[in-house]
């Protein structure tokens, strides 16, 4: 089978995969109890208001009617209009996603950029001190709930040290002072490319606290990953056989083993990418990081069903397709 037509039939599973999805989340939706027409009147608007956003917003109807204007909607590419706010999901979505892109990345990069070496040194130093302290670390890491690391974290270098901001994308009197342009919706790269550095330094000193929080099971899982696969790469007999030839032990490790280990860790990073978005949800409200995350949750506490679909699909397609 050709790559191009693999590629095809894994793009066509997408099709089915977010139907599915969709069936489900609107199911669930809308089988919490509760009003949204209710909470978008208002508790003081007479049951006749309320009766006609019902309505209008075609909730007097079943759930497979509903879900047929969904739907019908839908293939128009109309996501449909928040019952909060009144504003098109699609332009939410567009105001919330390159938030929780920005911090996904800097999580992802995190995870990278310490767990590789992790698992690195833990295979070289196999049965030591440091590899029983790194595998004791990776279950920790894995064992912490993301919410209880992000409340440790700011109760830490927030409110007893205050190194860090509490919450938030960046300074506002900085931004005010000195407005970046949205030229890709991700602050820091936005920032980097206008050469405002003073918003850069603030927007990475307010990405730091929830990046890590995010960053650390996802840490633990690749530093894991590295490890198992290089303890099995340096048992085989061309690593015995590139040290005999008098390679040095860097040019070993990194230039042949390390490139053949990294086939079964670089699978689990599309993994993790989609983990570390589902995993923002938490991460955002606690550090009131204006993502799509925080959007969801909100969505959730006010029944905005259009909006709660929306981010569920956007979620869903970029986990697929990252895989």
């Amino acid at each position: 089978m050709s790559l191009h037509i693999y590629i095809l039939r894994r793009a066509a599973f997408l099709v089915p995969a977010c139907a599915g999805v969709s069936i489900i989340t609107f199911i669930l939706s809308h089988v919490i109890p509760g009003d949204p027409a209710r909470l978008a009147s208002g508790l003081e608007a007479h049951e006749e208001q309320v009766q006609a956003l019902r309505i209008e917003l075609g909730l007097d109807q079943s759930l497979p009617v509903q879900y047929g204007m969904y739907v019908s909607r839908l293939v128009q590419g109309d996501l449909g209009v928040s019952i909060i706010n009144h504003r098109p999901i699609r332009d939410n979505l567009k105001i919330f996603f390159p938030a929780t892109l920005e911090l996904s990345l800097a999580s992802l990069f995190l995870s990278l950029l310490v767990g590789i070496p992790l698992g690195v040194l833990s295979a070289v130093y196999k049965d030591a001190m440091w590899d029983n302290l790194s595998r004791l670390g990776a279950l920790l890491g894995i064992a912490f709930p993301v919410f209880w690391v992000g409340i440790v974290l700011l109760l830490v270098f927030y409110y007893k040290l205050d190194w860090f901001p509490s919450g938030g994308r960046v300074d506002t009197h900085l931004v005010l002072r000195e407005p970046v342009p949205a030229i890709t919706g991700l602050l820091t790269m936005d920032a980097l490319l206008a050469g405002n550095w003073l918003v850069l330094g603030s927007a990475l000193w307010h990405l730091a606290l929830p990046a890590i929080s995010l960053s650390l099971s996802t840490l633990a899982r690749i530093a894991r990953m590295t490890r198992t696969a290089m303890v099995e790469v340096l048992n085989e007999p061309y690593i015995t056989t590139a040290r005999s030839m008098g390679l040095r032990e860097r040019k070993v490790l990194y230039g042949h083993a390390l490139r053949n280990a990294m086939i079964p860790t670089t699978t689990i990073v599309g993994i993790s990418f989609g983990y570390l978005l589902g995993g923002s949800v938490l991460v955002e409200t606690i550090f009131a990081w204006p993502g799509l995350g925080k959007y969801a949750f909100e969505s959730i506490i006010y029944m905005d069903f259009p909006a709660i679909m929306g981010v569920t699909l956007l979620a869903t397609l970029v986990f697929l397709s990252t895989n």
